[in-house]
């Protein structure tokens, strides 16, 4: 799911946009984009101990570069504080 193309998966459902959205959001607590954020991370933390490479594991995970990567990392970075606070 971290990968796919999150423009496609309304399509999939047969759902408007901003309805497969909202209830994405109503029973995830996270809208689509957040949560495959999320699922990349996961994968990120499963595969670091077997790549060494920040760069490698930002393409191994579909990220452009490094850079992407760190910027999301810091992205979710703030969505923790936000819900568990400072």
């Amino acid at each position: 799911m971290g990968i796919q193309k999150l423009k496609l998966l309304p399509m999939n459902l047969v759902f408007l946009k901003k309805q497969f959205n909202r209830r994405f959001k109503q029973y995830s607590g996270f809208n689509p984009k957040t949560y495959s954020r999320v699922i990349r991370f996961e994968t990120i933390i499963r595969q670091h101990p077997t790549i060494s490479s920040l760069t490698e594991i930002a393409y191994e995970n579909g990220y452009f570069d490094q850079a992407h990567l760190i910027m999301n990392l810091n992205l979710l970075q703030d969505l923790v504080q936000k819900i568990f606070g400072n």
